[in-house]
């Protein structure tokens, strides 16, 4: 009985070179609606500033979200405000 390799032509499945045509990605931002083509995007710099903003708010309310719990008990047990 002759040996046959069962596995052969699988590598054309992956070739990339054929896949290529298959996933091209536009270099332009694709919007569902025209509408939203007209919509004003933030740049950089405001990215930047929103997110750090962002980032000082919740450092900020982080350690009382972290105290409040530990207050709530502490006057349970003392019976002061």
């Amino acid at each position: 009985m002759p040996h046959t390799n069962r596995l052969a032509g699988l590598g054309s499945a992956l070739d990339r070179r054929e896949a290529r045509g298959a996933f091209r990605i536009s270099k332009q931002p694709e919007f569902l609606f025209s509408e939203e083509a007209l919509v004003h995007r933030r740049s950089w710099s405001e990215n930047l500033t929103y997110y750090t903003g962002l980032g000082y708010l919740a450092g900020e309310q982080a350690p009382g979200a972290w105290v409040l719990p530990a207050g709530g008990a502490l006057t349970e047990q003392t019976g002061v405000l």
